[in-house]
């Protein structure tokens, strides 16, 4: 099962590396992860709503890199209940 900060140090990994090429592969990587939910019978549309926030955060979190207020926007990110609720439920089910 996953936490929050197993999520965060996800993100966070990624945007040390600092490779907005290894940001599209992650996002490609976890939209094939929707066939792995359709195969163990879940509904994908009941992932879709948690696939997007933690997809928008990928994409936003690219954005940044090389900015000096990067970690603190993804602190930021993870400091929205709602926001990281979505993050963690994502990445639970899929």
């Amino acid at each position: 099962m996953i936490n929050p900060a197993i999520a965060f140090c996800y993100y966070e990994c990624l945007l040390k590396i600092g490779d907005r090429g290894r940001f599209a592969q992650e996002e490609v990587r976890l939209i094939s992860l929707r066939n792995t939910v359709l195969l163990s019978g879940q509904q994908v549309d009941i992932l879709e709503d948690f696939e997007d926030v933690a997809l928008n955060l990928l994409k936003e979190t690219a954005k940044t890199i090389g900015a000096p207020d990067a970690e603190d926007r993804l602190v930021q990110a993870f400091n929205d209940d709602l926001n990281q609720n979505y993050i963690i439920t994502y990445f639970r089910v899929s």
